[in-house]
């Protein structure tokens, strides 16, 4: 209906002489579809008053009752946002304030998170273009008693094993010499 004279899809898919990769892109260019600035804007308000729980329940009803061009861009730019109180308790389940978080576990939670609140609204977060959900298997984050064991001081047990290992007797040292050499060995092999 706006181009005049299209003889192939291709046709369809060209605006002022460059041939876009998809429909969407073509009517984007010719301003037939609007761009995200009024979501852009809305987030970039929120993001100054809203915790981060709030800002995952407002970026779902955005994404399920208006008309988002691309989901995935505003995703990419808000994430850390709406996983600022996920660190948060990583941090104070692993017992260390100071620790660094990396991306790619702090979004996995999020997904968790959204995920968890798509499927409490009767949603499915597949249906948009989002990252990809990590199995339940491979996230470790929810589970109290792995944080609390992982949650230890490398520097202080490497101190105690430097310790305890200059304290052996003669028939403790060739015990704790075979084990180690076994485990180097395994290592390896």
């Amino acid at each position: 209906m706006v181009v005049r004279g299209a003889k192939s899809y291709e046709d369809v898919r060209t605006y002022e002489g460059a041939v876009h990769a998809t429909f969407r892109d073509a009517c984007q260019a010719r301003g037939l579809i609007g761009d995200d600035t009024e979501w852009v804007s809305l987030f970039e308000e929120a993001i100054v008053w809203a915790t981060a729980y709030q800002l995952r329940n407002l970026f779902m009803t955005v994404l399920v009752y208006c008309q988002i061009g691309n989901v995935r861009s505003l995703f990419d730019k808000y994430w850390k946002y709406m996983a600022d109180d996920i660190a948060y308790k990583l941090r104070v389940a692993y017992g260390n304030p100071t620790y660094q978080i990396t991306d790619s576990v702090l979004q996995n939670g999020l997904m968790h998170e959204l995920a968890d609140l798509f499927s409490n609204n009767g949603l499915s977060i597949t249906s948009y273009d989002l990252p990809i959900l990590p199995s339940s298997a491979a996230t470790v984050t929810a589970n109290r008693l792995i944080l609390e064991e992982m949650a230890y001081d490398r520097t202080a047990l490497l101190a105690d094993s430097l310790k305890m290992s200059a304290e052996l007797n003669s028939d403790q040292r060739i015990i704790y010499d075979t084990v180690v050499g076994i485990y180097i060995l395994a290592l390896a092999w």
